[in-house]
């Protein structure tokens, strides 16, 4: 027999290293009765789908699909001493036809089995140790083994599911953790993060890539004027026409303050300039007054992050040259 890690076919999730085991107690419980094999199945609808066999030959590989009405029918137990109530046993002559069977392979005659049923938190299955043989060696035991592992079962089901729950919360935090509760737009570390991803795309697959920065102009007039909450507002509308107006391959973020972040995969010099019409045509409509800078690299001579630099630099050259313009016309007038 291999490993049982690989023979049992079992995927890599949170808990796995507990499932692997039940594949081992399984290996040493078919090894103490010199079974045929035995398998843990889950029901799906009017059929069991196998989530573990240990057999050999191997027969039934996870996610075969077994015949419930062919492979589980009503029988009555036979009486080993103090066996558990729910962990039976059924033995020839009367199954000595009887067949476990998927959709692409079956096992018999089975002379002699041991069932039981498991459920977990909703999920019911059945564990099966069989034998194509008159008996088994240790029968009196057999019942007792089934039911020692069908509980290390439950246990391992639970525990994992605890396991998927606390990676799941993880995975969540880690979300929340990358965006801006205002806006719900990238924060600047999930900008950064995705500033990364697209740099290491872009060393084995060169494409150009665009950065852009926005200020909004005179948030801090309408703190002042209007209150923070008017200044909040404002910020939820211009990331909100931001996300809007992007393609869906767009990366968008709020830096923080009243600072904003685009970066666009696969956008050159050309693509870039329409971008940016594109922009400014949505926040002028809008009636909001934000400086833009833009950065684009096409060869790989700049990285992800040498762009965030340029694209700011712009933005304020922007800022100052947009502050210069006022002052001067206001002078003038």
């Amino acid at each position: 027999m291999g490993d049982p890690r690989v023979e049992a076919g079992l995927n890599m999730m949170p808990g796995d290293d507990i499932l692997f085991s039940i594949a081992e107690m399984m290996d040493a419980i078919r090894d103490a009765t010199d079974a045929t094999g035995i398998f843990f199945a889950t029901k799906d609808q009017e059929h069991y789908r196998v989530e573990v066999c240990r057999s050999y030959p191997r027969i039934f590989l996870r996610g075969d699909r077994l015949i419930r009405t062919r492979a589980f029918p009503e029988f009555k137990p036979k009486s080993y001493g103090r066996q558990p109530s729910y962990a039976s046993m059924r033995q020839a002559p009367e199954v000595s036809n009887r067949y476990l069977e998927s959709e692409l392979y079956s096992v018999g005659p089975i002379k002699v089995e041991v069932s039981t049923d498991v459920e977990v938190r909703g999920i019911q299955g059945v564990l099966n140790l069989f034998s194509t043989r008159a008996s088994l060696t240790n029968e009196s035991s057999a019942c007792a083994l089934v039911k020692l592992l069908a509980l290390h079962i439950e246990a391992a089901f639970i525990m994992r599911s605890e396991l998927e729950g606390v990676a799941h919360k993880l995975d969540n935090a880690e979300v929340a953790a990358s965006r801006d509760t205002l806006t719900t737009l990238l924060n600047r570390r999930g900008f950064n993060q995705e500033l990364g991803r697209e740099e290491r795309r872009r060393r084995r697959y060169l494409s150009p890539v665009t950065v852009a920065i926005f200020d909004l102009d005179g948030l801090k007039t309408v703190n002042d004027r209007h209150g923070h909450s008017a200044g909040d507002a404002l910020i939820k509308r211009f990331g909100k026409l931001l996300s809007e107006a992007s393609r869906t391959i767009d990366i968008t973020a709020r830096l923080g303050g009243d600072e904003f972040a685009l970066m666009a995969p696969q956008t050159g010099p050309q693509a870039a300039s329409v971008l940016r019409e594109r922009l400014e045509l949505v926040f002028k409509e809008a009636g909001i007054a934000v400086s833009m800078g833009f950065a684009t690299d096409e060869d790989g001579t700049q990285t992800t992050s040498d762009l965030v630099i340029l694209a700011d630099a712009m933005m304020y050259r922007e800022k100052r040259l947009r502050h210069s313009a006022i002052d001067h016309a206001m002078r003038a007038g």
